[in-house]
């Protein structure tokens, strides 16, 4: 990912947001996060995923806690024009990336 960052970078690639209207920019260019979000997204083999999340409000806090539900509630749809990578490189990426990372303690696809 560091790599793919770089080499946006060095190619002069706009990032995500640099079209954005702000004062100031919290980063500059391509970064690894960025890119690793990117590998992750369905939405770029066609896929669209509601109902993943449960979202609460802490009445004592107010702040929104967000729980990973399980995966027999997710909702997909498939979109073939929203479509940018063939299931077989999506596969082949996330095959490279190996397997499923621990987010919050909820083990999710890489």
């Amino acid at each position: 990912m560091r790599a793919i960052a770089g080499m946006l970078n060095k190619r002069k690639v706009p990032s995500p947001g640099s079209t954005w209207k702000r004062e100031t920019r919290r980063a500059t260019g391509w970064i690894c996060s960025t890119i690793r979000v990117i590998l992750r997204n369905p939405i770029y083999k066609g896929e669209l995923i509601w109902n993943r999340y449960q979202w609460t409000k802490d009445p004592d806090t107010g702040k929104r806690n967000c729980k990973l539900r399980p995966e027999s509630e997710w909702i997909r749809h498939h979109f073939e024009e929203l479509r940018i990578v063939s299931d077989d490189l999506w596969e082949q990426v996330h095959r490279r990336r190996g397997g499923t990372r621990l987010r919050g303690g909820v083990a999710e696809p890489a």
